[in-house]
């Protein structure tokens, strides 16, 4: 209730040096309620254990958590999926990530590209879709696909004039 608000579940991901965007980015954060479906960016650090409590932990991957919640069983989760194209490269930088939710599918979109699989079997269905990069005014189009690069119009079309 809201009057009289508790905290029933806690979820803690990763150790010292671990991030989210949706920290401080509420566009980052999707919950389909319906579904009761959670998507968080996370980066990923893991502290080995023993280590002291103010040691910052090693980067592990960058990827889009997904979650099923719920009252009685708090937080489930159903899988990772990646936020870079190959090896979760940690040097590329991705300026954001969104969750996006479409029929029994899930996606990870970023500017460089979009991951998909199956909500409840993330780890088995992963693909992916590279997204076109723009060089010089000229959008190039993602490896496999057929077509010369799409021109970017120089400058705005006027309306005809037409006789009444």
């Amino acid at each position: 209730r809201f009057e009289n608000p508790k905290l029933s579940h806690k979820l803690i991901i990763g150790g010292r040096g671990t991030q989210s965007e949706a920290n401080y980015n509420h566009k980052a954060f999707t919950f389909w309620p319906e579904h009761r479906l959670l998507t968080i960016p996370i980066d990923l650090y893991e502290v080995p254990d023993g280590a002291s409590p103010n040691t910052y932990g090693k980067y592990v991957l960058s990827g889009l958590y997904v979650y099923r919640v719920s009252l009685e069983s708090g937080f489930e989760k159903l899988g990772v999926l990646p936020v870079y194209d190959t090896g979760n490269n940690h040097r590329s930088y991705t300026p954001w990530t969104r969750g996006v939710f479409i029929n029994d599918r899930v996606y990870s979109v970023t500017p460089a590209i979009i991951h998909s699989a199956v909500i409840e079997d993330i780890k088995g269905t992963i693909e992916a879709l590279p997204l076109p990069i723009s060089r010089d005014e000229e959008v190039v189009p993602p490896p496999g696909l057929i077509g010369p690069p799409i021109p970017v119009p120089a400058d705005p079309v006027e309306p005809a004039e037409a006789d009444l």
